[in-house]
């Protein structure tokens, strides 16, 4: 017996297959009028076999299947979408600026008449043309700043005093007989020569220049590992990368040298290049160094003297 009730129900009574056996079957279906004009559907409400009842049970049990399957997919998705929003969620907790958060004072590490220059968890860059005496400032300032308190010593006497610093010096341009000159300028400036030592015991100084610039900067990672160091100062930053044009890789150096300063809590000082002519740092890398410096000073060559 087949039954269509109005709005778009119908219940479907199986039929009798054996003699006093009745197998009964409802199925409540939601249908609309216009599926009744489909091709099972032709025939009037009377007159389906048993063979058309079945065909269309097994049409409903495959389409119930594929809308399991839809749901469950559905479910998983909604279940991945979840867990992505609860991994970004972890990924983000530490960069959320919290203002209930106590931070602690910028810490000095070299300053001038008062004014920091530069602090704990920063960089910053000196730059000059070729031959304008970027070592001999970039030395000058580190020593003053680590110098004992004695007016005699010949520093830069501007430069606030701070007799904790521990220093790591990279060179990547010159060979070790200019780099010696460079320790023992500041081993004079530091006053630790006037007590009979050979170098100041608080630098730390890496000579780089025969290596690739992958190398260079795994050497200046090693010497940070083994000890703590203050101030970083890399005299020749370009060469810890092969073409300082290359955008993404100048972006990527300084974006690493940023995060370095963070989590080791030193400052990173870097000399560079500028272009001939102008105070522009040489190349992306110059660039993306100015922008994101804590502090920027060019060194010029005025006939024999550099300011």
């Amino acid at each position: 017996v087949f039954i269509v009730f109005p709005q778009n129900l119908f219940i479907i009574c199986a039929y009798f297959q054996k003699i006093k056996h009745i197998c009964v079957l409802f199925l409540l279906v939601d249908y609309n009028q216009n599926n009744l004009k489909k091709p099972n559907f032709s025939k009037g409400v009377m007159g389906y076999t048993p063979s058309e009842v079945d065909r269309y049970i097994d049409h409903v049990n495959e389409r119930y299947n594929t809308v399991s399957r839809e749901a469950a997919e559905l479910k998983r998705k909604v279940i991945n979408l979840q867990l992505r929003l609860d991994e970004a969620e972890e990924r983000l907790k530490p960069y959320i600026v919290d203002m209930s958060k106590e931070l602690p004072e910028v810490l000095p590490l070299v300053s001038i008449n008062g004014s920091c220059v530069c602090s704990v968890g920063n960089i910053s860059a000196i730059c000059g043309e070729a031959k304008s005496r970027k070592t001999f400032l970039t030395s000058g300032l580190v020593a003053s700043a680590m110098a004992i308190p004695y007016n005699k010593l010949n520093n830069f006497k501007i430069v606030d005093k701070n007799h904790n610093l521990d220093v790591l010096w990279v060179d990547t341009e010159q060979g070790e007989m200019h780099v010696r000159k460079v320790v023992d300028r500041i081993s004079e400036m530091t006053g630790s020569k006037l007590g009979g030592l050979i170098s100041e015991p608080r630098l730390t100084t890496l000579a780089l220049r025969e290596l690739a610039p992958h190398e260079r900067k795994q050497r200046m990672y090693d010497a940070m590992r083994l000890m703590h160091y203050d101030l970083v100062v890399i005299d020749g930053i370009a060469d810890l990368q092969r073409n300082t044009n290359d955008l993404e890789e100048s972006d990527a150096l300084v974006t690493e040298l940023m995060a370095l300063s963070t989590l080791a809590e030193t400052h990173i000082i870097c000399v560079l290049h500028t272009n001939p002519g102008s105070d522009k740092a040489r190349g992306h890398l110059g660039s993306s160094l100015q922008r994101k410096a804590e502090s920027v000073l060019f060194v010029h060559r005025v006939g024999e003297t550099s300011v």
